[in-house]
Order: C-alpha cells, then structure tokens, then sequence
C-alpha cells in the first residue's frame, strides 16, 4: 500500500524518535542486558520490545517497515522503562503536531494522570463521537458525572459520525438511572443509523 506524502513523513519522525530512545540510557541498558540477570519487569518489558522490533522483520530478517507504522508505535512503548520514559515519548509524540502522534501522547498523558496535558490535546480536537465518549469517559473515571454528561450529550448534538462508542456511554448511564425512555431511544438510534430507504 503507497502511503502518502504526510503519511511518509509521519513516518519518519517516528523511526526517529524510536532511534533516539534506543539511543537512551535504558535503550542502551536493553543492548548490554545479556546476562539474564534481569528484574522480571525489565525482562517482560525486553520481551515486548524484542516482540516489537521482531514484526518489523520480513523473512529475510531486514527491516521491513511497509503498512508497519503501528509496530513503530510498539517499539516506541516498549522501549519506555517507566512513566518518565513515557512522559518523554508523549512530549515527542506531541512535537510532531500531527493527528496520530498526538492521539498518542494524549493517551500518554491520560495514562499518567497528567489531567492537564490530556484535557488540552483532548479538547483540540472533537469531531466524531468517540472524542465525545472518550471525554465523557474521562470525567466519568474522574467522578465529574455531569461534567460527563453534559460532553456526551453535547456530542450527540455536533458530533460528526463515529458515533456507537458515545451512543452506548450514554446507553449504559440511562439504563443504569433506569430511564427506559432515554435508553430505548438511544437504542433506536443506534440501530436505524445506517438503515436507508433501499435496505
């Protein structure tokens, strides 16, 4: 599959940043680690990074990185040893300024705890009605009830397709406060979204 030009570049920012951290000390750390002497957490991590790095392998053992862009995106995880090694990947990730990467380091950031750093990646961007779930869920996880309501709803009305995963938040929350009404009409919208006059 071609990839576009910004899809290229995308690309390769990430080799870069996936370079630069085998460059760091735990990178480094992973290269010497041959003893077998390791702490179970450091050796499950090398597995997964040795894991990673193994899917960016053709059969002939070079680098093959063709439609590879999510296994970068596991090499680049995998060589993170703990939440400062994350917190760096989420700041590079952001300092691309492209959609994916930040979509990276905004889960980075959630991940974390960073409410700051996630709720202003989070906010740049709602369209589809998974940002909406994805912040509804958000303040829900973080007690803030209404505050989750109030943005599900808000994304029923603006939202602009990608709508199942808000549909079935707000599904879930009316059943729950036993509003059979709200609930069967969220039902019904979810189920006659994509009916036409021809099917």
């Amino acid at each position: 599959m071609k990839r576009s030009v910004a899809s290229e570049l995308e690309f390769d920012k990430i080799q870069l940043i996936v370079a630069a951290r085998a460059q760091s000390g735990s990178g480094r750390r992973i290269l010497t680690a041959d003893c077998g002497l390791l702490p179970a957490e450091e050796s499950g991590r090398l597995a997964r990074l040795t894991e990673a790095v193994e899917r960016l392998l053709d059969e002939d053992g070079r680098l093959s990185f063709a439609g590879m862009d999510d296994a970068l995106y596991d090499v680049a995880y995998a060589a993170c040893r703990d939440d400062e090694d994350l917190r760096d990947l989420a700041e590079r990730f952001e300092a691309l300024g492209q959609d994916w990467p930040i979509d990276h380091a905004r889960r980075i950031y959630r991940r974390l705890g960073d409410r700051e750093k996630y709720l202003r990646l989070r906010l740049r961007r709602m369209q589809y009605g998974a940002d909406y779930q994805d912040l509804a869920t958000f303040y829900w996880e973080q007690g803030e009830r209404q505050q989750a309501l109030q943005v599900a709803r808000e994304g029923l009305k603006k939202a602009e397709g990608r709508m199942d995963e808000l549909r079935t938040f707000l599904a879930g929350r009316a059943k729950a406060a036993g509003d059979r009404q709200g609930y069967m009409e969220l039902q019904l919208a979810q189920a006659t979204e994509h009916l036409t006059l021809a099917s």
